[in-house]
């Protein structure tokens, strides 16, 4: 009665606590439509999680979810981590805002630490004071044992023995939606493969100690009597009872063995009875002959003792007063035990109470019968105890544990109960001193037909503590034990830790022998991957594994138009009937690529889009359900994505020296871009770090390592990120690097002040190769030319450029321009400047008029008489002149044809270089028509050959001339 006042103390404590946390744990999962200063764990609403759990439990490779609100405190930032009580290991997280409120969600893989006792915290700043809020969960470590209880199941649905198979239904039938198949199957194959006529277990040799352990386990399992197998098990079980009243009259018969010799003819006998509890025993000596048979009626009594012993062999029977037969004894010296109600041992006879216990716990006996086979096996238990109000340390821990489970009213029941608490080791499990263990490793040897707890299985010191633990477990969670409870918890961690470890090993020397170590590792192997063992640790452990998904990224931060998922599957449950749902609120915006089966330990790639351009920040879940129960609900929060594309203005620059400037156009989103430029190639370099806000452009200078003549393609890119999303832009640039300037002018001043005055500028070639050059002003100056404007100069060549002045004289000038040189792609600059005054002439008077007019008639007459009589002289002096004009036409058709050839050759010069450069023939013709060159010059240049620009004899070019006139 104590026991239970404490149990009922601590479960009102327990429900207390509870009605205290209840708003925090109603939190969990959902975003409340009154939100407060707290943290929330967000997760699916899944029947295989237990939510009633405090603090919440969550397995050591799931997703964690979960976020922190300051409702009405917008300008306070929050900082979410999580933190490891063992070690102190603190993480910091990355956070999202998380609604309209002023809250802001993390996700963490709980792979990445190694907790037990995990504190979520979120942390902020108020009134100058560094505040706390604060959550505990659990981590349990995930369990490998439903794993290897599915790897043994056969392609005929059930594992290696009915035992087996009953063992891998119990821990598949946690789960029936998910295994359907596999217990259907499992199910039919024990229906097939139990005896046909007795219809019980095994099919060869049929046992009550199997039949009874199978059905035990189908009833934890969920199944009961509409079940076929578990209606006619339980019949057979029925007809093995050893059920009769303590006051029913029975008999013995006795009579001689037919095998005796025929010279044995009477047989001198002796029979006693002596019922348990009474000091009255009943004798009798008689004769057997070859013909009669003696009886003997007696009051039947629990556990008395009747003996016969012969001279020769005989025949006994023992039966009731209806004559069915109990016993069967064929020698000369009987002994047997009147069972108590119970199911017997078939090899001694007598009450086998693990058996017995088992076929209890399929609960479908009659009243009568189920009363008193529990009245007798508390009497059984009572005669062991002698420590107070506990059971005797020889009661075994199974057989004490399955009485707790089937027994609800006995007195008994409290000290049972208080015995198996106190049994419980310090690490959490059940162990008793008295195992199997064998200094001579004969645990090498064992009976393959053996299918019992005395399997060669149980030989293992921690198998059989799984074995103990596994039936205590499930007696007090019967007796309403809270998961939380210290001693499930304890229980759970200690299977945890040994689900994959032995209770023996072999010494250092034993492993030098090949043949034994090899038979060690073989049953270490077996033992470890047993079915049952882990059928029993996986009942134990069922809150450490539970079919559920995760996804990568673990947070889907919607910023992008469209994004891929990866969809992981880190558990054995194979799934294969997805649904997947949005929130109200994102359906209308978001569509995912549906996949409807995912394998275990596998993943598939989903696609994520949206159904428009522009969505408003939205926030919500993705709920991911198998067979319509939820297995993953993901955050998804939904937000203008960024954008960028960034573009080189110039697929090839010219670099004289070694630096440039390179442009670029950015076209993007609102956002505001981090970006980075990183080259491949090494000799080259710029500034590495940009913002890019608002500008539409972008200028980067470039320095190249070395002063050099070189052609070469460098490669880089640039990464940006934006809302946690990253873009690299691929930069690809080609590069003709001279080592200096290509032209030289000078002076740096050119001035022309009056009428009738030319300049100059010289113009050096600074390279070791031609250059086309074209000269003209920066803004064009009407009165000046150049000449020549174009040309061409050789590598080191400087050239006089003469700036002719053809301002009328009734103009005047003030002017400043820049004279430009063009040459390659780039301009060399100098000042020029034209300062030239005008005066008007002053108007004549009429007396001025007749003076010059009187004037100019005599000069005319005088001429006219001078010329008269001077005419010979003044015929030859001109025919002098004319043949001297004659001369000089001829010197300017000379520098017409010059100048000529040099445009034809400046023409050939220009587009060999820009064939240099890799340039096709309609972009070269752009580039000369833009150099002043008309289409005809063009066309000209291309069409004459070298040797027609070179100075021929005047002879060789009249014969060439006639050549072609004749042709």
């Amino acid at each position: 009665m104590i026991g239970l006042l404490r149990r009922q103390l601590l479960q009102g404590l327990g429900l207390l606590l509870l009605l205290l946390i209840l708003p925090s744990a109603l939190a969990i999962g959902s975003y409340e439509n009154t939100i407060r200063t707290d943290i929330f764990v967000m997760r699916p609403d899944s029947q295989y999680i237990d939510s009633t759990g405090i603090p919440p439990e969550f397995i050591s490779i799931e997703d964690l979810y979960f976020y922190g609100c300051l409702p009405d405190q917008d300008d306070i930032p929050i900082r979410l981590s999580v933190y490891c009580r063992e070690n102190n290991e603190f993480v910091d997280l990355e956070t999202y805002q998380w609604g309209e409120e002023n809250c802001f969600i993390s996700s963490f893989n709980l792979e990445d630490i190694s907790c037990k006792n995990l504190v979520l915290q979120m942390e902020y700043i108020e009134d100058e004071e560094n505040r706390k809020v604060s959550r505990d969960i659990k981590i349990n470590k995930l369990t490998t044992t439903l794993d290897k209880v599915l790897r043994n199941q056969y392609e005929d649905g059930g594992w290696s023995t009915p035992l087996d198979t009953a063992y891998g239904i119990l821990a598949m039938a946690q789960y029936p939606d998910v295994f359907k198949w596999e217990l259907n199957s499992a199910l039919e194959w024990l229906k097939l493969n139990r005896r046909e006529d007795e219809k019980c277990w095994p099919k060869q040799r049929c046992r009550v100690a199997t039949t009874a352990h199978v059905l035990s386990l189908l009833t934890l399992a969920g199944y009961d009597s509409d079940l076929r197998i578990m209606r006619d098990g339980n019949t057979y079980l029925m007809d093995q009872l050893d059920y009769h009243g303590t006051s029913d009259s029975w008999n013995i018969t006795i009579w001689n063995h037919p095998t005796n010799d025929a010279s044995v003819f009477d047989l001198e006998c002796a029979y006693s009875y002596l019922p348990s509890g009474s000091s009255t025993e009943t004798t009798s000596e008689f004769v057997v002959d070859r013909t009669s048979q003696y009886s003997f009626l007696f009051t039947a009594a629990y556990d008395s003792n009747i003996q016969t012993v012969c001279t020769e062999n005989v025949i006994v029977n023992v039966s009731d007063a209806d004559g069915d037969i109990f016993f069967t004894y064929e020698g000369n010296n009987m002994s047997y035990i009147i069972p108590g109600v119970c199911w017997q041992d078939p090899r001694t006879r007598q009450c086998d109470y693990r058996t017995t216990g088992y076929a209890l716990m399929t609960e479908d006996l009659e009243t009568t019968e189920e009363g008193a086979v529990i009245s007798y096996v508390e009497t059984k238990l009572l005669s062991g105890a002698g420590l107070g109000k506990y059971l005797g340390s020889d009661k075994d821990v199974i057989t004490s544990a399955m009485f707790l489970y089937y027994d609800t009213s006995s007195t008994l029941k409290e000290n049972v109960e208080d015995w198996l608490l106190y049994k419980q080791t310090n690490e959490g499990g059940w162990l008793q001193e008295n195992l199997l263990y064998y200094e001579n490793k004969s645990w090498f040897d064992y009976d393959d037909d053996v299918e019992d707890f005395h399997d060669y299985i149980l030989m293992d010191q921690i198998t059989q503590g799984i074995a103990n633990t596994f039936y205590v477990i499930v007696a007090l969670i019967d007796e309403s034990y809270e998961t939380t409870h210290q001693v499930i918890e304890d229980a759970e961690q200690w299977i945890s830790k040994n689900e994959n470890e032995i209770g023996f090993n072999i010494s250092d020397d034993e492993m030098q022998d090949e043949d034994l170590y090899g038979i060690f590792l073989s049953n270490k192997s077996a033992i470890i991957n047993d079915t049952k063992r882990n059928a029993m640790a996986f009942y134990v452990l069922k809150n450490n594994a539970r079919p559920f998904l995760k996804i990568q990224p673990k947070l889907i931060y919607m910023d992008k138009q469209s994004m891929e998922l990866s969809l992981v599957n880190p558990t054995t449950f194979n799934m294969e009937s997805l649904d997947y749902e949005f929130s109200n609120n994102l359906g209308t915006y978001l569509e995912i690529e549906e996949k409807e089966y995912i394998a275990p330990y596998s993943f598939r790639r989903l696609t994520l889009k949206r159904k428009g351009d522009e969505i408003p920040y939205e926030f919500g879940y993705l709920k991911i359900s198998n067979l319509g129960d939820e297995i993953a609900k993901i955050p998804v929060i939904v937000t203008t994505y960024p954008k960028i594309s960034i573009t080189q203005k110039e697929s090839s620059v010219t670099v004289f020296g070694t630096s440039k400037k390179l442009g670029f156009t950015i076209d993007k989103s609102s956002h505001t871009f981090n970006c980075t430029l990183d080259w491949i190639e090494p000799g080259i370099s710029s500034q590495r770090y940009f913002t890019i806000d608002s500008q539409t452009t972008l200028d980067i200078d470039v320095t190249l390592e070395k002063s050099q003549t070189t052609e070469k393609t460098y490669t880089g890119s640039f990464s940006c990120r934006a809302s946690n999303q990253v873009f690299n832009i691929p930069v690809s640039i080609k590069i003709k690097q001279f080592s200096s300037k290509p032209i030289e002018l000078s002076p740096m001043l050119v001035l022309i002040e009056n009428h009738n005055e030319d300049s100059s500028v010289f113009v050096k070639n600074r390279l070791d190769e031609a250059l086309y050059v074209q000269m003209s002003f920066d803004v064009p100056l009407d009165g000046f030319e150049f000449s020549p404007s174009t040309f061409n100069l050789f590598p080191g060549e400087e050239k006089n450029v003469s700036i002719l002045n053809k301002v009328p004289l009734d103009q005047g000038m003030s002017e400043g321009r820049n004279i430009v040189a063009s040459t390659l792609g780039i301009q060399e600059q100098t000042t020029f400047r034209a300062d030239i005054f005008y005066e008007e002439p002053k108007t004549m008077g009429m007396i001025t008029l007749l003076i010059f007019v009187t004037v100019a008639i005599l000069i005319l007459g005088v001429g006219g008489w001078f010329a008269y009589t001077k005419r010979k002289v003044v015929l030859d002096w001109y025919q002098n002149k004319f043949k001297k004009k004659i001369g000089v036409d001829k010197v300017k058709r000379r520098i017409l044809e010059l100048e000529r050839r040099e445009q034809i050759i400046a023409i050939k010069n220009m587009i060999s270089l820009l064939k240099m450069q890799k340039i096709d023939d309609d972009e070269i013709t752009k580039r000369l028509l833009t150099e002043g060159f008309t289409k005809e010059e063009i066309s000209d240049a291309k069409k004459t050959k070298e040797e027609d620009l070179v100075d021929k004899p005047p002879e060789e070019k009249k014969e060439k001339k006639k050549s072609e006139e004749e042709k």
